[in-house]
């Protein structure tokens, strides 16, 4: 988790640095290859701990790799744009779809059932 949150701060110092031009391989890979690294890093946490897979966050994950050729060609500032919009995009539905746990957790004061996808 800690190499994947690295690597978007090198990304994006990289995309303040050049924003309205096309990102290198390099920085563009940093940037969205390690929010991807995060996001791996989360699942396999997640699996290791609770069991369970976040087939959301993985393909969250794979789609930010996926693109890293594009962030490659398009503004550095577009491509930032797509990552926070891919990530701002998985936080809602999250929230949405886990409304009801968090609720329940917070209020009631007893454990919530484990979370699947």
């Amino acid at each position: 988790m800690v190499a994947g949150i690295a690597l978007i701060a090198v990304g994006m110092k990289l995309t303040i640095e050049h924003v309205d031009d096309p990102l290198k391989l390099v920085a563009a890979a940093a940037l969205l290859g390690g929010a991807a690294i995060y996001l791996f890093a989360h699942v396999a946490f997640r699996l290791r701990n609770m069991h369970t897979l976040s087939t959301r966050r993985l393909v969250c994950a794979f789609v930010l790799l996926a693109l890293v050729p594009a962030g490659a060609v398009l503004p550095a500032l577009l491509t930032l744009g797509m990552l926070a919009a891919l990530l701002s995009l998985l936080i809602a539905y999250e929230a949405l779809r886990y409304a009801d746990v968090r609720e329940r957790v917070r209020h009631a004061g007893s454990p919530a059932p484990p979370v699947t996808d």
